[in-house]
């Protein structure tokens, strides 16, 4: 099954030299882009503080 196309957007984020060697660490260890290994971060961070992104809170209100 194809998964659907999700449009993207780039962002800026200036870093500390130590957090971009930490960001690119956390990628190697787990074999994941730079990209995945920041949503997956972001993604498990919301999800363990029950945070949700003001468009899903808005989707899911209409449902």
């Amino acid at each position: 099954m194809a998964r659907p196309k999700i449009k993207t957007t780039v962002t800026t984020v200036k870093l500390t030299p130590r957090m971009r060697e930490l960001w690119a660490a956390v990628a190697q260890d787990q074999n994941r882009s730079l990209t995945n290994t920041l949503e997956t971060l972001l993604l498990d961070y919301a999800k363990r503080h029950n945070i949700v992104a003001p468009s899903e809170a808005v989707a899911s209100e209409e449902a």
